[in-house]
């Protein structure tokens, strides 16, 4: 492989900045990757997906600069002690996991009185069946 051809595998021209490359070859790769295709389709668009590869690997082999991974913001120090929040996870404790399995999607607290009463609202249906049912034999029997 030479690089005339592997910049038209790409489909970019030759001599292109680093990141039109790279976001040509992930177009590329999202275009023909077999697992985004129909099932016919996927020979096909395997054999294209390793032909980008290939080209994007003998481009970055062959000297050609590839773009510096993007750095990340470094949270201010400041922040997370003033608000007490940042963008780091912080490790939740027993009582905080307790509390949040203890809520309901409403936000409140709940205990045992609410998960009975939960518990009796869904049977209600089963029960009024069974008591409708109960009586409609009942009044049969009177009657027959």
């Amino acid at each position: 492989m030479n690089a005339v051809k592997a910049y038209s595998i790409l489909g970019v021209e030759a001599g292109s900045s680093p990141k039109d490359v790279q976001r040509a070859y992930r177009r590329r790769a999202l275009e023909f990757h077999p697992d985004r295709v129909e099932p016919e389709h996927a020979e096909y668009c395997a054999k294209k997906f390793m032909e980008a590869r290939d080209a994007y690997e003998f481009l970055r082999k062959s000297g050609f600069p590839v773009p510096e991974p993007e750095t990340l913001v470094e949270e201010p120090v400041y922040f997370g002690r003033t608000a007490d929040r940042g963008f780091s996870k912080r490790r939740k404790s027993v009582d905080d996991i307790r509390f949040e399995r203890s809520k309901l999607d409403s936000g409140h607290e709940t205990g045992v009185w609410t998960y009975v009463l939960w518990g009796f609202i869904s049977l209600a249906p089963f029960g009024i069946y069974f008591l409708f049912r109960y009586l409609i034999q009942t009044i049969k029997q009177s009657a027959g």
